[in-house]
């Protein structure tokens, strides 16, 4: 009989324990989506993932990194200056989504051709590209009829 009452109390134990797990998966949630500037540089970053909780970021800080690429960067539709200078970015991709984004800075990457830049763009910072001998930067017409200057 005293082993089914601690089977009970273990099962009530596991039932509040991921109770109390949820509960904080919410509020880290809460907190999250309050950010507004998130300072990411400077942290050996190779690739952003998981940034959806994030959603509320008008600014994002990311220079000094080790990012290759702009993936996954969709979730932070409300961004509107993105810092990513002094990475090993070669292309300005998915950043059409972020339909906010009016500052971009990523000199000192590998970029050869601008294009696809969201429409209410108004400043980029796009100097000392580390492209190969011989490369130069293109910038597409049309991605800079798009920004609002």
């Amino acid at each position: 009989m005293n082993g089914r009452k601690d089977e009970e109390e273990e099962d009530d134990d596991e039932e509040d324990e991921e109770e109390n797990e949820e509960e904080r998966r919410k509020e880290r949630d809460v907190c999250l989506s309050r950010i507004t500037h998130l300072h990411l540089e400077n942290k050996g970053i190779t690739h952003v993932e998981n940034v959806g909780a994030c959603g509320g970021a008008l600014v994002a800080y990311l220079q000094h990194n080790h990012l290759t690429k702009l993936s996954n960067l969709r979730p932070l539709r409300l961004l509107q200056e993105l810092y990513l200078h002094d990475n090993h970015i070669n292309r300005l991709e998915c950043l059409q989504e972020l339909v906010c984004l009016r500052r971009l800075l990523v000199p000192g990457n590998r970029i050869g051709v601008v294009e696809g830049l969201p429409g209410r763009l108004q400043e980029l910072h796009i100097q000392n590209q580390r492209l190969p001998p011989g490369d130069s930067l293109v910038l597409d017409p049309q991605a800079l009829a798009a920004m609002q200057v």
